[in-house]
């Protein structure tokens, strides 16, 4: 139900905060001491007057909208106009923000059809340049390609040449791949946490890991694995706090910008990959359960949890680094970052509290961009009563309206309040069937927010982290973890009906990899070809039916006799003596 509100409290005003809850019922800031002013329209009301009294509460006006003011004439009114005249702009159906500028509606503005930014056309082919792939190999080979991992073996060959200089191994594509299988085969077993030493113990270790390398080789790898080239890092570095990695970073991305097209829905949100070693942009996020770590902000398709593009939050020194400036600050920069390959496509942007802004929402209606987002109670663009923590009876909604936005506050608790800023919808629709009564822009985004959460989840049930104090192999890491998660969104594409591609099969999906991508390097350690193992394998087949035959006929032979007849056939025979022919 629509509420027309004019009273409400002032509250400080505190962007700092980045805390965004999982669930849109539950988020809550800090408690506030609110402190009660004027009105604007003159009169002062306390908070128990509208805490007890939900009379105090007009109902929305039944008559049809004459007159609404066109969009560019009321977006802002001069912080500096007289009481008077800001008086005759703010009537019955106009509300002022906190910060006396922006101009709200307690009545829809109509619209004469569906606006522009809402039309989204799904295009017939989200994987495109996949034709080739048949495997989930192929599909993990699509981001961690032979581009990306050249790149790796110089880089690790001029390290290794560098720090153990004769003794130093040159390793290859080949040896690199299997490495990644390796890492990839421990992550699905859980066994990313166990040492090296147990890895490869006769008795306990891992089979695939002792047939592919020696304990000495694998760890040599592990421990001069690099990314960049050491003689030059210190004047990227200056430049680029993220230069050890940021090669390798930018070809994996423009990997998973090429292979996949999204939905309708994008979710924009954080992901902290967890850290404790020294590190200038390292975090601190209480409320995630890795507490420090390096956050790096991902935007992802919220059907398939598919990782679409990614920034790393590198300090407020380095905005510059980003290529799109907003007047907002760096969240909004973020958002607009992340998305710009999908301006103008008509697709809907799903924010947290920490990125949702209303200038933020009119600059990506401007780019044929809707979003949806939870807003934090300090904002000042929001009328005062809005930042009220209970305002509201239980499950009650009040909405206010601009051109192209809708803000709602429902009441999901008694003491807790729920704000939500959308560019989507544009009528105050409430699901009236059930008993929480929430409105279709809370509905819209507890249906929408969850695909970087799902995909953090997902990275980490079967990753490849292992324990190290090199925050560029921590990166490296994740990024292998999400290549496999991409790797098989398209194979789930391509091949629907595949075993590996059903419910929650990704650790046999992720063991397949390790296998194909370890079988050349055990090959060539073993000093064998592929086609070496396959003829042995027809022979042994060819041996094994030849057995089966020749069982079958002793066992015939002696069932005739009546003397002896076998337990069981093709195995180790335990002979049974018949001794019905003694008397």
């Amino acid at each position: 139900m629509a509420r027309n509100i004019f009273a409400g409290f002032s509250l400080p005003v505190d962007d700092s905060s980045t805390s965004d809850e999982s669930e849109v019922s539950d988020e809550e800031d800090d408690e506030w001491q609110p402190s009660v002013p004027e009105d604007p329209t003159g009169s002062t009301t306390s908070s128990s007057d509208d805490d007890d009294d939900a009379s105090a509460y007009t109902e929305q006006a039944p008559s049809a909208i004459n007159n609404v003011p066109n969009a560019d004439s009321h977006n802002h009114i001069e912080t500096n106009q007289a009481d008077g005249e800001r008086h005759d702009e703010v009537g019955e159906n106009k509300i002022l923000g906190k910060d006396k500028s922006t101009l709200w509606y307690s009545r829809p503005v109509p619209e004469l059809r569906i606006p522009r930014k809402n039309v989204f056309t799904l295009p017939k082919n989200q994987t495109p340049f996949t034709d080739h792939v048949v495997s989930p190999t192929e599909a993990f080979l699509l981001y961690m390609n032979d581009n990306m991992i050249q790149t790796i073996v110089d880089c690790t060959n001029r390290e290794g040449e560098q720090a153990r200089q004769d003794k130093w191994e040159t390793t290859d594509a080949t040896e690199m791949k299997a490495f990644i299988g390796c890492l990839l085969h421990t992550g699905a077993l859980h066994q990313n946490r166990i040492s090296v030493d147990l890895l490869f113990s006769p008795v306990h270790g891992n089979p695939l890991l002792r047939a592919a390398f020696s304990m000495k080789r694998f760890s040599n790898l592990l421990n001069h694995i690099r990314f960049d080239n050491k003689d030059t890092r210190s004047v990227l570095r200056s430049r680029d706090v993220f230069a050890p990695i940021r090669d390798i970073w930018e070809l994996f991305h423009s990997n998973l910008a090429r292979y996949y097209v999204p939905g309708e829905n994008i979710t924009v949100d954080e992901q902290l990959v967890g850290f404790r070693g020294r590190c200038r942009f390292i975090q601190y996020m209480p409320n995630k359960p890795d507490k420090y770590g390096i956050q790096i902000f991902w935007a992802c398709d919220s059907l398939s949890n598919y990782p679409l593009r990614g920034c790393p939050y590198l300090g407020k020194e380095k905005r510059s680094a980003l290529p799109e400036k907003t007047n907002v600050g760096i969240a909004s920069e973020i958002v607009v970052s992340l998305t710009r390959d999908f301006h103008g496509s008509g697709r809907n942007i799903t924010t947290g509290n920490y990125f949702t802004h209303l200038q933020l929402a009119e600059t990506m209606a401007k780019s044929r961009l809707t979003l949806v987002g939870t807003v934090k109670r300090n904002k000042t663009f929001l009328p005062q009563d809005f930042q009220q923590k209970k305002h509201l009876p239980l499950n009650d909604s009040a909405f206010l309206f601009r051109p192209e936005t809708t803000l709602v506050s429902y009441q999901s608790k008694k003491q807790k309040n729920v704000l939500l800023l959308s560019t989507k919808h544009n009528v105050p629709d409430i699901d009236s069937t059930n008993a929480s009564k929430k409105p279709e822009i809370v509905l819209y985004y507890n249906k929408t927010k969850g695909g970087v959460d799902a995909m953090d989840q997902m990275a980490k049930a079967f990753t490849v982290k292992r324990k190290t104090k090199r925050w560029p192999l921590v990166v490296f890491f994740n990024m292998i973890d999400l290549a496999s998660i991409a790797a098989r969104v398209i194979y789930q594409c391509k091949y629907p009906t595949s075993s590996l591609a059903h419910g929650d099969n990704r650790q046999l999906f992720n063991i397949d990899v390790a296998q194909c991508l370890t079988l050349t390097q055990i090959l060539r350690r073993s000093g064998q070809t592929h086609q070496d193992i396959v003829r042995q394998n027809i022979t042994n087949e060819n041996e094994a039916e030849k057995n089966v035959n020749r069982d079958s006929r002793c066992e015939q032979k002696y069932s005739d006799s009546g003397w002896i007849t076998p337990s069981r056939r093709g195995k180790v025979i335990e002979l049974e003596v018949n001794i019905e022919g003694y008397s």
